[in-house]
Parts: C-alpha cells; sequence; structure tokens
C-alpha cells in the first residue's frame, strides 16, 4: 500500500492505495475530513482511512502523540508506548469488518514497527522532551529502551516507511549503546568505525532487498558528507554488490553531482536574485572569487552561523572577494 495525503485549506486527509482501487470521491468542500466518502472497487480501504482521519487524526502524525510518552522514564515508557499502538489495534478491530486481509496485516506491521522506531528514537528524544532542548549528550541508562528492540527484518516490509526507518537506525543505535562511534584521527581526519561495523552487520543479517535499501539510503545521505575517496569507493562496492538495483540510476545522480562540485572543477551556473533585488548569474562575475552564504529563516544552524558569516564578510570588505 501506498499512503497519500489530501489537503483543501487547513482541512486535510489520507488514503491508502495499492493500485487496483477504482474509486470515486465525494465531498462538501466546506466540510472536507467529516464529509469525504469513496465508492467503487477498494472503497472499503478508502473510507477506512478517510473514518480514521475523522476519529483518531492522521497517521503520519502518530509520532506527535508519542510526545508526553517520551517524557517517561526507561521503565515506564515502553508499556505507555504499547498503550497507544493498543488504541490503533483496537480502533482497527472494532472496523475491520469488510476491509481485506493484506490491509489488515499493513496496518498491524506498520505499528509494530511505529513502536520499534519509537523505542530507537527514545534514548535521543527522551531527552529533548524532558528538557524542552536539543540534547548535548544522551545518558547511557536511555539506551535500555531502544536495546529491547528485536532484530526483525522482512523484506516483506519494505512498503513501510516506519520499516525503512527501522532498518536505517537499528545497527547504529545499538553501537551508539555500546559507545562506538565515528571518530577522528590523530591528524584530524574521520575514521568511520561506526559505518563499517553497520555495514558488515547489515550484510550478515539483512535480507536482499532490505540490505540494498539499507546501504543506498547510506550513500544517498553520506553523498554530501563522506569525503571523495569514501564515497567513490562506497558507490563502487555497491554498484557491484547490487548491479541491477532500483536505486542505481538516483544514486549515480548524486555521486556525479558530487564530482561535479569537487575543487578544480567549473562551478556550475545558477540564477539567483541579489539583496538589493537585481537578477544574475555565478557566470556574470566569472574569474572573481566569489563568498555565497545560504540561509533560510527556519534553518536554526543557518541563524547560528549569521555571526561567522559577519566576521568573513568583515575580513573580506577591503580584498577582491565578491
Amino acid at each position: 500500500y501506498i499512503e497519500l495525503f489530501m489537503q483543501h485549506g487547513n482541512q486535510e486527509s489520507e488514503l491508502y492505495v495499492n493500485g487496483s482501487e477504482e474509486l470515486t470521491m465525494s465531498v462538501d468542500a466546506k466540510k472536507f475530513d467529516s464529509s469525504l466518502k469513496f465508492t467503487g472497487k477498494g472503497n472499503e480501504v478508502a473510507n477506512f482511512s478517510a473514518m480514521h482521519v475523522r476519529d483518531k487524526g492522521l497517521v503520519m502524525m502518530f509520532g506527535k502523540k508519542m510526545g508526553p510518552v517520551y517524557v517517561k522514564g526507561p521503565d515506564e515508557f515502553i508499556p505507555a508506548a504499547k498503550a497507544e499502538i493498543q488504541i490503533e489495534m483496537d480502533y482497527l478491530a472494532a472496523h475491520k469488518k469488510g476491509l481485506p486481509a493484506d490491509f489488515i496485516r499493513y496496518w498491524q506491521d506498520h505499528y509494530t514497527y511505529a513502536l520499534y522506531g519509537a523505542m530507537l528514537n527514545y534514548p535521543f528524544f527522551h531527552e529533548r522532551y524532558k528538557n524542552n532542548a536539543m540534547p548535548s549528550t544522551i545518558p547511557k541508562e536511555n539506551y535500555k529502551v531502544a536495546l529491547q528492540v528485536p532484530e526483525q527484518f522482512d523484506d516483506k516490509g519494505m512498503e513501510l516507511p516506519v520499516y525503512t526507518q527501522y532498518l536505517t537506525e537499528f545497527y547504529s543505535t545499538r553501537l551508539d549503546a555500546a559507545g562506538i562511534m565515528n571518530s577522528s584521527d590523530s591528524a584530524g581526519e574521520i575514521v568511520y568505525t561506526q559505518d563499517d561495523s553497520t555495514a558488515k552487520l547489515a550484510n550478515a543479517n539483512m535480507p536482499s532487498k532490505t540490505r540494498a535499501y539499507y546501504f543506498a539510503s547510506k550513500l544517498y545521505r553520506g553523498a554530501k558528507m563522506y569525503p571523495m575517496d569514501k564515497l567513490e569507493a562506497d558507490y563502487a562496492i555497491f554498484t557491484k554488490q547490487f548491479p541491477a538495483s532500483e536505486y542505481n540510476d538516483e544514486l549515480e545522480e548524486v555521486v556525479s553531482l558530487r564530482r561535479k562540485m569537487q575543487a578544480g572543477q567549473p562551478a556550475m551556473d545558477f540564477e539567483s536574485t541579489t539583496v538589493e533585488g537585481k537578477r544574475m548569474k555565478l557566470s556574470d562575475i566569472k574569474d572573481k572569487v566569489v563568498f555565497l552564504d545560504f540561509w533560510a529563516s527556519w534553518c536554526g544552524p543557518c541563524i547560528r552561523e549569521m555571526p561567522g558569516a559577519k566576521k568573513v564578510k568583515e575580513y573580506f570588505k577591503d580584498k577582491t572577494v565578491v
């Protein structure tokens, strides 16, 4: 199944489809979520989804409901989290008449891995919600919860976003608990100890589709951060291990982009608006040294960097820098 999100003004709903439906939707736009109804092939799942949004809210917002639960201590968290999951299971049991068996399984599996995801997130989010601030350190006792998550990899779970999150975090969280982190050597170069360890564990224990996704997502995320030699090496290993992977085209795109951004390569041209409101291209100032500062008002790290950016501008004010 695939989850579709629908919004009209400030009203919203969601819909699960598997591609075999032939649905007609009727709705009063003034009462969008409360009037939504479906007829046609596959309407049972569609109407269940609409009803669940009216009664319980969006499935995708389940994480928000867990906020108050994360405040609880390690011994209290799992029973409290399971109680939240049981509410969803009870709702399914009360309204499952007419629902196909594969959707019932999908719903149950979704909340199973939602629970596992919450348990893996607990070490960080317990500190985050308890102190209402981003934690600088994670107490070791917080991992008591995460270490109770079972190793439950299954390629059938690949249709579940919560499963893909679970598989990318499972081993890294266990290594965090053991104090095994990526670190720097005496020369300041990052030594990818945890990355190497999770790769070995994934190769040994994950089934084929799960393993391919794990390494593809790891490469995709690392494309912006890894040193180029590590990125190229890991990409070569991936293409050899998964020569017909559905992820190859997307990975080739991000790796190629990274190659173009290496020192010594021509800067990619783009057009933007200056602070004075004029349109200009980067190529308009070709052969000059250019200082670029990208930021957004909603980006906390960007805002925190502004004092540093001001110092850079001050440093270059009398130099030939644009």
